[in-house]
């Protein structure tokens, strides 16, 4: 769009926390499929597989790991039922590669299970959350309480969007303060644990957040997670947003194909200013 689009009426008054979420995962993204009605795709959902699977890639191997991690949560050590799925739907390679996969996966899976194994004793029921932030409702559940906290986890190395996922929810949970909830928030991931602090004045910064959606869904925002991450901790931007060999840049996403062609979004000013919303939760961040 050469021009902003007008504000949309169902985001002036209320928004959901959920839609809050998904906005900052991918901003440009969410612009373009809920104003634009335009999805997009990446290159492998486009395309059928010509052979048989012999490697699984890395979204394969997330939702692997997802449902064997299901299988360790209800109790179930032998993770077989994931397995015997995925043969039969021929989503795993035959043979013995399939169940050597399979091992490698699930002793990641109990690794990762292992770190919040402490924060998860003590679980506390969703609750609903209708807050009043500078005019605005802010409405939706808080889920995967425990009386230490927020924890959350994830088989995947820490990303970007983790941070703003568990940033956004750890703001409304500050602002909620339910009883018998610590202000706390965990996230365990393959690589590291991280938790949240308390934040000095978490309404402001949910504000921003709050106004921000509001103007992403009238325009593209020049925030690009992962890029505006290396920005704001002082790493190379062109190293998160290029790719190079083993290694596929931010740059490559189709949402970004489509609608930054022929521009330079790392040398607009918004994308040095934008990253900065990243510096306060930053502050507060620290290993678990």
């Amino acid at each position: 769009a050469s021009r902003p689009l007008p504000k949309p009426e169902q985001w002036a008054r209320q928004i959901d926390l959920s839609q809050l979420v998904c906005f900052w995962k991918h901003p440009v993204r969410f612009f373009l499929e809920q104003r634009l009605n335009l999805r997009t795709f990446q290159t492998e959902e486009l395309l059928l597989p010509e052979s048989e699977t012999f490697l699984l890639n890395e979204l394969e191997k997330y939702s692997f790991a997802e449902e064997i991690l299901g299988e360790l949560r209800c109790g179930r050590p032998d993770c077989a039922v994931p397995l015997h799925r995925r043969l039969a739907a021929g989503g795993l390679p035959g043979g013995c590669f399939s169940y050597f996969l399979h091992q490698k996966i699930k002793t990641e899976a109990k690794e990762l299970a292992a770190k919040v194994e402490a924060q998860l004793r003590q679980p506390v029921e969703p609750i609903e959350i209708n807050l009043n932030v500078d005019g605005v409702r802010l409405t939706g559940k808080i889920t995967s309480l425990c009386r230490c906290g927020r924890v959350t986890f994830r088989p995947a190395s820490l990303k970007a969007k983790d941070l703003l996922q568990l940033w956004i929810h750890h703001l409304a949970l500050l602002l909620h303060q339910p009883a018998g909830v610590e202000p706390c928030s965990f996230h365990a991931a393959k690589d590291k644990m991280i938790q949240l602090q308390e934040v000095a004045d978490p309404e402001t910064e949910l504000i921003r957040l709050m106004q921000l959606f509001q103007q992403g869904c009238c325009e593209p925002l020049r925030f690009y997670p992962e890029t505006s991450l290396a920005q704001a901790t002082g790493k190379s931007v062109n190293a998160a947003w290029l790719s190079r060999y083993h290694h596929r840049g931010e740059s490559e996403d189709p949402a970004y194909q489509l609608s930054l062609r022929g521009y330079a979004p790392l040398d607009d000013p918004q994308f040095a200013e934008l990253a900065e919303l990243l510096l306060p939760l930053l502050h507060v961040m620290k290993k678990a």
